[in-house]
């Protein structure tokens, strides 16, 4: 079975300004599967490899254009590149994101996980944002696309907070820590095997 290998890039190639009207360009590249553009004008568009890049791009202009007009973009290929140009100047629209999706015919998976729960203080704040709310945000993105998530802060069983029982060694870790967590934050190496092993039951109830 050949694995999807679907790839692509997006580029802002014209800003929308008084004199000037929005362009953004997508760039394929890969031999097999499908993919998703997304975003731009609300739409979320199946991106399919055919016989060739430009094949390709050639037919996901065919089937989008209507609808990407609709929105006021209009979608043009080129080689490799499909190009999204906002109709008038001056009207800003929202970039299109590339997603790579399952490969035809395989059992190509893509599943996220959730953090870990951390040593430190429960509602500690990295960047202004919890740990917690790092994990929220993956799930409900996630929920949006139907992308499996394993909830690993609340699956996985390793909690820096019970199980104290290995004394700390290094300066600034002297007291008493779980052996799957022994720094309060990075898992030990039966740490990630159990994380490891968690992981491989969550993908084998997907197949």
């Amino acid at each position: 079975i050949m694995a999807n290998d679907m790839g692509g890039s997006v580029a802002n190639t014209q800003v929308a300004d008084a004199t000037h009207a929005q362009i953004d360009t997508v760039t394929l590249t890969g031999t097999r599967g499908t993919a998703y553009i997304v975003d731009s004008g609300g739409i979320n568009a199946e991106v399919v490899f055919t016989t060739s890049l430009a094949e390709t791009t050639l037919n996901f202009k065919t089937a989008n254009l209507a609808a990407y007009a609709a929105q006021s973009i209009d979608i043009t290929n080129s080689g490799t590149d499909i190009v999204f140009t906002a109709q008038a100047v001056n009207t800003p629209f929202a970039s299109p994101r590339f997603l790579v999706g399952d490969a035809q015919g395989s059992h190509t998976k893509i599943v996220f996980m959730t953090p870990i729960k951390l040593g430190t203080t429960y509602g500690t704040t990295y960047s202004g944002e919890t740990i917690q709310s790092f994990g929220e945000a993956i799930k409900e993105v996630c929920d949006y696309y139907s992308i499996p998530v394993l909830d690993m802060e609340s699956l996985s069983g390793i909690n820096p907070h019970i199980g104290l029982t290995l004394q700390g060694w290094q300066d600034g870790y002297t007291a008493l820590y779980n052996p799957l967590i022994p720094d309060g934050t990075h898992p030990s190496q039966e740490g990630h095997e159990i994380m490891a092993r968690v992981l491989s039951g969550f993908i084998k109830q997907l197949t």
